[in-house]
C-alpha cells in the first residue's frame, strides 16, 4: 500500500531541524516495510501528516528535561480524517557524570513518542 508522508517542524527553536525531520521521517518509513511512501500532497493516496511542536532536553536545576511532542493526522485519499492524536513523552534525567545526558534524554523521549505513533498508525493501516 502507498501512503503520502509529511513531517513538519513547528518548534519555536528549530535547532537541527533537518536532522529531526529526517529522523522521524526515516523512523516512520522503516517501521512499515510493506508500505511505499510518497511525498506530501500526492493525489489519490491516504496521507500521514506529523507536526513536531517540541523536541528538546534543556538542562534545568541539575536535571535534563527531555520532551517530545508532536501531532499526527492520518487521512484517507479523499481527505477524511482516519485518526488524529498527540504523541508525547517527558523525562527528567539526572546529570550523570561521564554520560551524554542530553542525547540520552532525547533518545528516550523520541523512542517513547515514536512507539505511541507507530501503535496508532499500525491500527489504522491494519483496518484500511
Amino acid at each position: 500500500m502507498s501512503w503520502s508522508l509529511e513531517v513538519l517542524d513547528r518548534r519555536a527553536e528549530r535547532e537541527a531541524s533537518e536532522k529531526v525531520v529526517a529522523l522521524l521521517t526515516d523512523s516512520i518509513e522503516e517501521s512499515f516495510p510493506g508500505c511505499s511512501w510518497k511525498g506530501p500532497g500526492t493525489a489519490g493516496l491516504p496521507s500521514v501528516s506529523i507536526e513536531i511542536y517540541r523536541f528538546a532536553a534543556p538542562f534545568q536545576d541539575g536535571t535534563w528535561n527531555g520532551v517530545a511532542d508532536w501531532s499526527v493526522r492520518a487521512t484517507d485519499p479523499d481527505g477524511r480524517t482516519l485518526v488524529s492524536f498527540e504523541a508525547q513523552s517527558d523525562v527528567e534525567r539526572p546529570n550523570y557524570q561521564g554520560s551524554n545526558n542530553e542525547k540520552e534524554a532525547l533518545q528516550q523521549v523520541f523512542s517513547e513518542a515514536l512507539k505511541q505513533t507507530l501503535a496508532v498508525l499500525r491500527s489504522v493501516s491494519n483496518t484500511g
